[in-house]
């Protein structure tokens, strides 16, 4: 009798221990995930508020009047932001090209973007650390296009073309800026912040060179990146492409 109620039990003592072990390790990977991501998101937090501290820091010694600056500053924390939006749909697995463009542009106005913009160039997707530079550069090359450059005259126009090419030490991005059939273009007497932000946090973040000259015929941004390979699914497999 005893046997028989046995082979029915739902199971046995060693099999019971070994589905809690199971669930148990499976609790503690889901919690070790979990504790990556906490310290992941505080990283980028705490990048994200230190770049906000020197956006905010430059701005107000930069501009020459309260209301200007914080118009500047409320464009450059809506560009930051609208960048931030783009990753989180995108899980933080960085942005293509394309989109990084197109939303750097879009506030100047939808009629504005497809009269005044030329944009061109293949498929390209960057990572977090360089989708965010070169968003924010391209809110300040808008910027300055609007108040001294092509965007402020109604016949002048921006193109945005970048290609790339292959050789042995990976994919390099050539991205260009260039303005044309605005007013006349005088170089600046002193670097502004956002020159500097173009300049140096652009070719940092990007791996690369960046050369910004003010040509009389119109404001020019080249931009030479290196692109780290990309992990993207295809179907049921990873495969990895540069």
């Amino acid at each position: 009798m005893f046997a028989d109620f046995m082979s029915v039990s739902p199971g046995s003592p060693a099999k019971r221990i070994a589905e809690l072990e199971q669930s148990n390790a499976r609790l503690r990977a889901k919690c070790e995930q979990q504790r990556l991501l906490m310290a992941e998101l505080g990283h980028r937090v705490k990048n994200s508020l230190a770049l906000v501290q020197a956006l905010v820091n430059q701005t107000l010694r930069e501009e020459a009047s309260v209301e200007a600056a914080r118009n500047a500053l409320t464009a450059r924390i809506a560009a930051l932001g609208q960048s931030h939006a783009l990753l989180i749909d995108e899980s933080w697995a960085g942005a293509n090209l394309k989109q990084v463009v197109d939303g750097a542009i879009s506030v100047h106005g939808a009629r504005t973007v497809a009269d005044r913009f030329d944009v061109s160039g293949p498929s390209v997707r960057l990572q977090p650390r360089q989708m965010l530079a070169l968003s924010m550069a391209l809110h300040e090359l808008g910027t300055n296009a609007a108040k001294y450059g092509a965007l402020s005259v109604a016949t002048g126009r921006v193109e945005v073309t970048w290609t790339t090419t292959r050789s042995a030490n990976g994919r390099t991005l050539r991205l260009q800026w260039r303005e044309a059939g605005g007013p006349p273009v005088l170089p600046p007497t002193r670097r502004g912040f956002g020159s500097k932000l173009i300049e140096r946090a652009l070719r940092d973040a990007m791996d690369g060179e960046v050369s910004l000259t003010f040509k009389p015929t119109g404001v020019m941004c080249t931009v030479l990146a290196h692109l780290a390979p990309t992990v993207r699914k295809s179907g049921t497999r990873e495969t990895a492409h540069v």
